[in-house]
């Protein structure tokens, strides 16, 4: 989500990045461990691959802190524009 969030959303900040990258690794660390973590509990959306999740957490982490920390530069904004073009 990081990737696509830089390629298509201009407001898209270096801190949403790294919380991002940072929430889909340890939630995909955490879902592959949930198992072990809680034996004798069964449950089907233990059974959903790991890989949704963290995509899915990754993503609103990202815009999250996008969102609430410091804006984005005017220039990079400028440049944005400029590549989509």
């Amino acid at each position: 989500p990081v990737i696509i969030l830089s390629l298509f959303w201009k407001h898209m900040t270096r801190n949403g990045a790294l919380a991002g990258i940072i929430t889909g690794a340890v939630t995909v660390l955490v879902w592959e461990n949930l198992g072990l973590m809680m034996p004798g509990v069964e449950h089907e959306i233990l059974e959903l691959y790991s890989i949704i999740p963290g995509f899915v957490l990754a993503g609103c982490a990202a815009i999250l802190f996008s969102v609430t920390g410091k804006p984005t530069k005017p220039g990079v904004l400028d440049q944005h524009d400029v590549f989509l073009k």
